[in-house]
């Protein structure tokens, strides 16, 4: 019942840094488990264990002054790409733009004349 209402009611007091086991959690376990053994009763269900967790501090100073100006190298990057990627296009549409000018004008009867070849050749 008790143990199954959340994680919260499983977590113990803050431990400070200087008093956290050198020993892994797996460890821990496996020394309690080796000391019921010996003892020769049954391994708790509970067993308490200590483990460091990481402690995510807001940034400050150099840290973020860091950070924000890669933020912003990489918005720049990002928004260079786009303005490139957008001039691509833009000289893509001209090209099309251009050939469609071509075929209607002095291109088209080259392409009418091949057609025509094309059409009228094997009859």
């Amino acid at each position: 019942g008790d143990e199954e209402a959340g994680g919260a009611s499983s977590l113990g007091p803050a431990v400070p840094p200087a008093d956290v086991s050198r020993a892994s959690t797996a460890s821990q376990l496996l020394h309690a488990w080796c000391s019921a053994r010996s003892d020769g009763v049954e391994m708790p269900d509970v067993v308490r264990v200590d483990v460091m967790s990481p402690h995510r501090a807001p940034l400050g100073g150099n840290e973020l002054r860091r950070f924000l100006a890669g933020e912003e190298e990489g918005r720049r990057a990002r928004a260079a790409e786009e303005e490139r990627r957008a001039m691509l296009r833009e000289i893509e549409l001209a090209r099309g733009r251009l050939r469609l000018g071509d075929d209607g004008g002095g291109g088209g009867g080259d392409g009418g004349t091949a057609g025509t070849r094309a059409g009228g050749g094997p009859s």
